[in-house]
């Protein structure tokens, strides 16, 4: 019987087992097909994230580069370059997700591709010409080409987010599908279970009721979804396996259908959040949708005004607002706002102006945040039919860029239903979206105006103005620029600037395009300014230029450059003659006599001038013939001076002869046919002659230039400098011969005023002498002091007679000297003893440091003269309580006299002009103190007659300083 039962209870188990082991293995493979789900959706999720934020990105990039062109400015392409960095990473992010489906692969594949080729096809290429062109880059992008590619990129997006969620709904009715099946599968097994339980419990009522009872009570709480419920063991054979397989089969079932309630919430859970996460980005998608709509209305409208209009509009539509009004900062007041749009008021419906904090609109520009108030705080109101009614319910915006406050849109509901959370949202991201138009619209106004400024400061400039990108096209250019090139705007503009202007050298030499400085200042980063370098016409001419040419940069890079330029033919004509007749009138400083300054004229002009080879004549005194006075000859040409030369040259039918009767300057530049002389029968080195006349203003011809030039010289402005330089000579020779007459005048005056005073002052100084001796009777104290006057006059007129003489001497280089030894310092002591008195009068401290004897060979008496000068000026040009130091010393072979005083000083500027005859500096007449100017003069000659020298020491404290250095010179070494 116990095998039958063990036989019966083996077979029934097996059964048994068989069932149970089915209802694992059904748990079992829902488990992982659940695990499958899970791991399905979670890549659904993936690919929607990655999707949606790749959408996001390329909506960015599309923004960015149309707020780049409407604004022009480099801040409005953050957002695109912020996209730039992170669209790879989320598109490899959702290859990532898209790896184990082929076809959803295959499109983030293709989107990937897409987004790069809109960005390195379009994008870049646009924001390129934007920057040397924007309004080319905005018709490009105008015409639709990046739409079309973000629309094509939007299509592969919707169908890939399509077939996600698709593919995500599928999962979801498979999860629900597989719980059905396992729940069935859970019921099947319990009914089958419960069957083998009755049969056994038929089959062994009589032999194994009492032992089974148990079991059969616990088989029964588990038939009731009791799956806690356990039986004790302890039964024997087969019934205590029987108890101890189904206590391990009562736990493994409650087991498992703990982990399949728990998966079944699990994916509950995951199905809500991927439900709410659908709702969210539907909802963001739309929001998106929606500003991008918005923004391109913005985008379309250029001026201020329309932009606000436009915002006006979209707000106002997204909240359902029956009235509203747009209000913008005044330009001429920045605390006003006036209105500029409304809908559904009148225009007096409005104020004139809104200012910040002052009503609703100026609270929300004031505070920087919107601003809603409902019924009896609403201040808007409208006109209808028939009565005025006011708004239910208000809502202010500001529009804001920044920190700055650039408008505000006051919106409002004439019906009572309030602004929703929602719609508020939508309205305050518009209005955010909205702060970037405004600003880019005004910015677009103010560069329009500035613009058409520059554009009409460019156009009216008489400089010609080109601009050219970084590989040399002209990308603009002005009226004066093409005026002085001949070419036509339209030959130039895109075209390679130095291949049409800068080809070639002046010498007629190619100018490589890599040694041209405009491209060299691309390298360098720095302008250039040249001035020696010549610009092409259109008609094959040269013609010589000073250009500047100075890079433009844009966020840092070199972007191009603006080249300026002016043409110098009449500047370099000017410079020329201006060089020529600056050099002309150094020679008539530095040079003292006509017969000097002749030679060097001659090379001035020639070298000033381009000449190679240069003659002078004067006429003779009938002016049938002239005779040469000097020549020019650079190397190679002196040959050429005897051939033209000669001791005389006849006038006719010579050049000079030409140019002397015209009284004009006479330009050759055919030397074989009109040689400048008939014994002349050219020369290959000279191509050119000249003629020039110098005549004075009385027309009296002074003399006659021959110029000569190896090459053709026919450019204007030649023959005016030319008539400027003989009208310059000939004021030169006049002006010197008159200096000479008149210097001759003035020393014969002063000569005949001299000796003439002479006689009488002699004779009133001995009878003066004689009266203040007393030797015709006693003198009156009155008496006295009336003949000291005239004595003391007197003694003035006889020096300043004596210093007359003196300087008559010194020019006609007569001044005799009586040498013999003389003690310098001695000398010093007696000076400061004979102007003592003078000192005195006016408190000066005279001191004379001299200790040891200094000995020179000179004349004492006119020594005496030069010490008592120097000392003297500088007692006269030294304030009261002043102070004069004499120091005479022994240094370097020579005797050194200084007078230092602390006078009045003398300017620098009289400095060089000191020692001249007559002259006097002009603190001294500023001061009205007195003088002839002749003191400097003599102490000057007398000291370089002496083979010295004196001069006046620099010096930055007051004062003044003479320094006075005398050869010394034994007697041995004068008559050895």
């Amino acid at each position: 019987m116990r095998r039958s039962i063990t036989a019966q209870f083996t077979v029934v188990l097996a059964v048994v087992s068989a069932v149970v082991l089915a209802g694992f293995a059904v748990m079992l493979v829902a488990a992982r097909s659940l695990q499958s789900a899970d791991r399905a959706r979670g890549r659904s999720a993936a690919v929607l994230t990655s999707a949606t934020a790749l959408e996001e990105s390329v909506l960015d990039l599309e923004t960015g580069l149309r707020g780049y062109l409407l604004a022009g400015r480099s801040e409005f392409l953050e957002p695109y370059q912020a996209s730039l960095r992170t669209y790879l990473g989320t598109a490899r992010s959702l290859e990532a997700a898209t790896s184990g489906d082929e076809t959803a692969h295959s499109l983030s594949v293709s989107i990937t591709r897409q987004i790069g080729a809109y960005v390195t096809g379009w994008a870049e290429p646009v924001i390129r010409l934007a920057q040397h062109d924007l309004r080319a880059a905005r018709n490009r992008e105008a015409g639709g080409g990046g739409k079309a590619r973000v629309d094509a990129m939007r299509a592969q997006f919707a169908t890939l987010l399509g077939r996600e969620r698709t593919l995500r709904a599928g999962q979801v009715s498979q999860s629900n599908s597989l719980a059905s099946t396992v729940l069935t599968a859970g019921i099947v097994g319990i009914v089958v279970f419960l069957v083998l339980i009755a049969y056994v419990a038929v089959r062994t009522q009589t032999r194994l009721v009492a032992p089974l009872r148990r079991l059969a009570r616990a088989v029964g709480a588990v038939g009731r979804g009791e799956l806690s419920v356990r039986v004790p063991e302890g039964g024997a054979a087969e019934v205590g396996e029987l108890e101890r397989g189904f206590n391990r089969m009562a736990q493994g079932i409650e087991r498992g259908r703990d982990q399949l309630e728990d998966q079944r919430a699990e994916v509950e859970a995951q199905r809500d959040e991927l439900e709410a996460a659908i709702t969210s980005i539907e909802e963001r998608t739309e929001r998106i949708e929606r500003l991008r709509r918005f923004g391109d209305r913005l985008a379309a409208e250029e001026s201020p005004h329309a932009v606000s209009a436009a915002t006006l509009r979209g707000i106002a539509d997204a909240g359902g607002c029956d009235i509203g009004a747009a209000y913008l900062r005044d330009e001429a007041n920045n605390d006003c706002f006036v209105p500029v749009a409304w809908r559904g008021l009148h225009r007096a419906d409005l104020p004139l102006t809104v200012r910040s904090g002052e009503g609703l609109a100026g609270r929300a520009l004031a505070e920087r945040r919107r601003v809603s108030v409902s019924y009896g705080e609403a201040a808007m109101h409208t006109t209808g039919l028939d009565q005025r009614r006011l708004a239910a319910h208000e809502l202010h915006l500001p529009i804001l860029h920044g920190e700055r406050a650039l408008g505000v849109i006051s919106l409002g509901r004439l019906h009572d239903h309030a602004f929703s959370d929602s719609e508020i949202i939508l309205m305050c991201d518009l209005a955010e979206r909205a702060g970037v138009d405004w600003a880019q619209a005004a910015a677009t106004e103010r560069l329009r105006r500035t613009a058409e400024e520059l554009g009409a400061v460019l156009e009216t400039t008489d400089e010609g103005v080109y601009g050219i990108d970084t590989i040399g096209d002209i990308t603009l250019i002005n009226r004066a620029a093409l005026e002085m090139t001949g070419f036509s705007r339209e030959e130039m503009m895109g075209n390679n600037s130095h291949t049409l202007l800068h080809h070639t050298r002046e010498d007629g030499t190619p100018y490589p395009h890599a040694e041209c400085p405009v491209f060299q200042s691309f390298e360098d980063g720095e302008g250039v300014r040249i001035t020696g370098e010549v610009f092409w016409r259109r008609d094959g001419t040269s013609f010589p230029v000073e250009y500047s040419a100075y890079p433009v940069f844009h966020d840092g890079e070199i972007t191009g450059a603006v080249v300026t330029f002016l043409d110098r033919t009449a500047r370099r004509q000017l410079q020329r003659q201006r060089d020529t007749q600056h050099a002309l009138t150094r020679i008539f400083a530095e040079v003292d006599s006509l017969a000097a300054a002749r030679p060097q004229m001659l090379a001035a002009v020639c070298e000033g001038l381009g000449f190679e080879l240069g003659l002078t004549w004067e006429p003779s005194e009938d002016e049938t013939t002239l005779r040469p006075v000097s020549s020019y000859a650079l190397p190679g040409f002196e040959d050429l001076i005897a051939r033209l030369g000669g001791d005389e040259l006849i006038m006719g039918g010579t050049l000079a002869g030409l140019a002397a009767a015209r009284s004009e300057p006479v330009i050759c530049t055919d030397l074989e046919r009109d040689p400048p002389r008939e014994s002349f029968l050219g020369d290959s080195r000279l191509q050119t002659a000249v003629g020039l006349p110098v005549r004075s203003r009385g027309g009296d011809l002074v003399a006659v230039a021959e110029l000569f030039c190896s090459r053709q010289r026919t450019e204007d402005g030649l023959l005016d400098t030319l008539r400027v330089i003989g009208s310059q000579v000939a004021q030169f020779v006049e002006r010197q011969q008159a200096e000479e007459d008149a210097q001759r005048m003035k020393d014969q005056i002063v000569a005949n005023v001299s000796h003439e005073l002479r006689t009488p002052l002699t004779a009133i100084d001995g009878w003066v002498h004689v009266l203040l001796g007393g030797e015709p009777g006693p003198l009156t104290d009155e008496q006295q002091r009336f003949l000291t006057i005239v004595k003391r006059n007197s003694d003035r007129l006889m020096r300043l007679v004596g210093d007359l003489l003196v300087a008559g001497q010194i020019e006609a280089g007569k001044l005799k000297l009586e040498r013999d030894d003389v003690d310098v310092a001695e000398l010093a002591r007696e000076t400061a003893e004979l102007v003592a008195s003078s000192a005195q009068a006016k408190r000066i401290a005279l001191e004379v440091h001299a200790d040891e004897p200094i000995v020179v060979h000179g004349d004492r008496q006119r020594l005496g003269q030069l010490l008592t000068n120097l000392v003297g000026n500088a007692i006269k040009f030294t304030p009261e309580d002043g102070a004069v130091d004499v120091r005479v010393v022994r240094r370097n072979g020579s005797c050194r006299i200084t007078v230092h005083d602390t006078g009045i000083g003398i300017p620098k500027a009289d400095r060089d002009r000191l020692f001249e005859r007559f002259y006097r500096a002009s603190s001294a007449t500023e001061q009205g103190i007195t003088g002839t100017g002749l003191g400097l003069a003599i102490s000057k000659a007398i000291a370089e007659s002496h083979q010295g020298t004196i001069e006046v020491a620099d010096g930055d404290g007051p004062g003044t300083t003479f320094v006075v250095e005398l050869p010394l010179t034994t007697r041995e070494e004068i008559y050895s």
